[in-house]
């Protein structure tokens, strides 16, 4: 599943996607792996509820063990 620079880059992308300028920005944040990956973005999900709150976690989805809703989800979104 992930780590430690899978969490940086997710916090990066946040950190991105939360500033005023880029509210708008159609930029579809997807956390995805198989199965197993479940428990590890429930952390990370928990983690960011936490830390910067729900208007944070509004900016990401997701989806585990399913392929062709990420690609859904990327093509509705972008």
């Amino acid at each position: 599943a992930g780590g430690v620079g899978t969490a940086e880059e997710i916090l990066y992308l946040l950190g991105i996607l939360l500033r005023e300028e880029n509210k708008d920005l159609p930029f579809p944040l997807i956390l995805t792996g198989p199965t197993v990956a479940a428990p590890y973005f429930e952390q990370i999900d928990r983690f960011i509820r936490l830390t910067l709150g729900d208007a944070a976690a509004e900016r990401y989805e997701i989806i585990i063990g399913d392929p062709v809703a990420v690609a859904k989800k990327m093509a509705s979104g972008i």
